[in-house]
């Protein structure tokens, strides 16, 4: 439209002045309308004609883009056109960010997957070894560091020691007695160690009892070590 209207307003100015200022017109003195009108037209129809090139060309190209598209060059206006072509290009770029941020999410989901069930085995590796340690270590060792020190005490002399004490603080009943006594100690500490022995080879099943009548043997021995 303005193209068209600057067109329209060169072509009155040019017969304007062909109508009122004749080649051979000569302007009073001091009047310089007519001389600086016909060279404003001169420049203004030199400059009209490159842009008149510029449209020309730009009105192929707009045509050759439109029919790319599938639109009729005919029909659809360069506003509507470039409005939607505008539309799908904003579109586009924002679906290009969706399928980013996706991938990232996704990525994510799969890193904390991975760190989950890293922390689960390592949970559960945990587990099994205190369940090892548990079934191997601690009543085991303890029963046999305390049938250790008993045997070690016995190898020693040092029941012989506290009998021969005995002997010379009580009378003979009591010096017999106090005997019989050491001499229990030591036959049970012996059948509480073949029976640890025993233990250790006997099936998982058995443990658990085995556990509980040593525990009462150990007790049993160790009151009669404290009487006598």
């Amino acid at each position: 439209r303005e193209y068209n209207e600057i067109r329209v307003g060169l072509q009155k100015l040019i017969q304007e002045l062909d109508n009122h200022y004749e080649e051979d017109y000569e302007a009073p003195e001091g009047d310089n309308y007519a001389e600086t009108m016909k060279r404003f037209r001169d420049d203004a129809m030199e400059k009209f004609e490159e842009l008149e090139v510029r449209y020309t060309s730009m009105d192929v190209a707009y045509r050759d883009v439109v029919a790319y598209f599938g639109e009729n060059p005919d029909q659809m206006k360069p506003d509507e056109f470039f409005s939607i072509f505008k539309t799908f290009t904003s579109s586009w770029e924002r679906a290009m960010s969706d399928n980013v941020s996706a991938k990232k999410k996704i990525e994510l989901r799969e890193k904390t997957r991975q760190i989950e069930e890293a922390r689960k085995e390592k949970i559960k590796a945990q587990k099994l070894r205190c369940v090892d340690t548990s079934d191997t270590n601690p009543s085991g060792t303890e029963d046999k560091n305390i049938m250790d020190n008993l045997l070690d005490k016995l190898r020693a002399g040092e029941m012989d020691t506290s009998v021969k004490r005995s002997k010379q603080e009580r009378s003979g009943a009591s010096r017999e007695k106090r005997m019989q006594k050491s001499e229990s100690v030591s036959l049970l500490a012996e059948d509480l160690l073949k029976s640890m022995q025993t233990d250790e080879g006997s099936p998982l099943s058995s443990r658990s009892s085995n556990r509980v009548r040593k525990s009462n043997e150990k007790d049993k021995l160790l009151e009669e070590f404290v009487v006598s």
